[in-house]
């Protein structure tokens, strides 16, 4: 594999190719090399590149969001002609890049040379439970509901948080509060902040010896 800075090329199994502004080579076992591009917003993108010049398929775009593949068509044809490539680019992007198994190129023969498997199952990012944002906002009901939640955790003593750090702990209210009440969590997320402006809520110390935070039902709803 040749790189051109200069004219932004890079040659793959004696095939030209394009550069991405802003990429980089990430790990590399002959023939496979990994090339990461610019991130998106909450996912970072990946060039696989397999530089041999027998096979049609030179490169594969994937995305890995919180050490987990995105679902892609990419991602579906490396399962099929190389499926122990999958756990060595999560290996690779974990800092472990080990030797890369022997590339196929016909589906019909993938399991004649094998590489030594690693064990572990590769991650793949579920779907949305919850689904697109609903367009009309929470109803009355479901209101009450959340604000009964808080109210019975601030009794108890783990009063529910505004802060995403409290999710280590169960107590990030917009995680705790969508299952809970079975609301979207934008949604929910958009009733707390109009709460706390209306003075229905407050985010207050619930307990003065650790300087817990907590969300209070100061008003009914």
């Amino acid at each position: 594999m040749k790189i051109d800075r200069s004219s932004d090329l890079i040659v793959v199994g004696g095939r030209q190719m394009k550069l991405s502004r802003g990429q980089v080579e990430f790990a590399k076992s002959a023939p496979w090399h990994l090339h990461e591009g610019p991130v998106s917003i909450g996912y970072r993108n990946f060039k696989l590149y397999l530089d041999e010049r027998k096979g049609l398929k030179k490169v594969w775009y994937l995305s890995v969001k919180k050490g987990a593949f995105v679902e892609g068509a990419d991602l579906k044809k490396l399962r099929e002609f190389n499926p122990d490539m999958e756990p060595w680019v999560l290996d690779a992007i974990d800092g472990n890049v080990r030797q890369a198994p022997t590339p196929n190129h016909d589906p019909a023969n993938r399991h004649v040379e094998k590489a030594v498997r690693v064990k572990r199952k590769a991650k793949v990012v579920p779907p949305d439970p919850f689904g697109p944002v609903p367009s009309e906002p929470m109803d009355e009901a479901q209101g009450r509901a959340v604000l009964r939640v808080l109210g019975d955790a601030w009794q108890e003593g783990r009063p529910l948080s505004v802060s995403p750090v409290s999710k280590a702990h169960r107590r990030f209210a917009v995680d705790v509060l969508a299952r809970s009440v079975g609301v979207h969590p934008a949604l929910v997320k958009g009733f707390l902040d109009q709460a706390m402006r209306d003075g229905v809520i407050a985010n207050e110390i619930a307990d003065k010896r650790t300087k817990m935070r907590g969300i209070r039902v100061c008003a009914s709803y």
